[in-house]
């Protein structure tokens, strides 16, 4: 059984510092334990190349082996926590923070990008309960460093009763319940020196 959060430190943070990791990390947390195989298989890729990044994983202390449900074929593998959130006081300073994190950063947020493009894209096949309870925006609002944490504190524990939903779900041996469906929720708290500059530096729509 996985617990439900890891704050990794920079060793952890470098291993998932590769398009194919963060892959293969989120699968396991989204579907559950699976081989190198059954993910390559997923992923359109050799087995012997996921048995690698996996290892490295591992090694990481980011997913664990399933021994129990293994051959002497092929090793199971399940995530070991459920999400992951980094703090900068866990890295000591801005030199190792930009070392650890950087990388990952990009491609967590590439991850959120494709995931809004693909529904947007598709919207239109989706049942109208689904298009109205999809939801993007955002707030502007105006905190201290303290209220901006107890802002992030209350919505992790608005997220956790259905976090455990999700993964009752995602674990129960009784098949998928009617119209549940992967929902991804991303949370980005960050203060912004200049409105202004950011809203400038922003692409102009195609056209304008």
């Amino acid at each position: 059984m996985s617990t439900i959060q890891v704050q990794p430190g920079s060793e952890a943070m470098k291993a998932l510092a590769h398009p194919l990791r963060v892959k293969l990390l989120a699968l396991l947390r989204a579907d559950g334990p699976s081989t190198a195989s059954g993910l390559a298989e997923r992923l359109g890729l050799s087995s012997g190349l996921t048995s690698y990044h996996l290892r490295l994983l591992a090694d990481a202390g980011l997913i664990v082996d399933q021994p129990e449900r293994g051959t002497a074929r092929d090793r199971w593998w399940s995530a070991a926590h459920e999400s992951t959130t980094w703090r900068f006081e866990d890295f000591g300073n801005a030199a190792e923070w930009d070392a650890a994190i950087g990388k990952t950063t990009v491609l967590w947020e590439a991850f959120r990008r494709r995931a809004v493009e693909a529904f947007e894209s598709d919207r239109s096949a989706w049942s109208d309960e689904w298009q109205a309870a999809a939801d993007r925006s955002d707030a502007l609002l105006r905190l201290t460093p303290a209220e901006t944490e107890a802002l992030n504190a209350a919505l992790t524990d608005v997220i956790a009763p259905y976090v455990e939903l999700s993964h009752e779900r995602r674990d129960s041996r009784d098949g998928p319940e009617t119209d549940v469906m992967p929902v991804v929720v991303y949370r980005t708290i960050v203060p912004v020196r200049d409105v202004a500059s950011v809203l400038t530096d922003l692409e102009n729509p195609e056209g304008q």
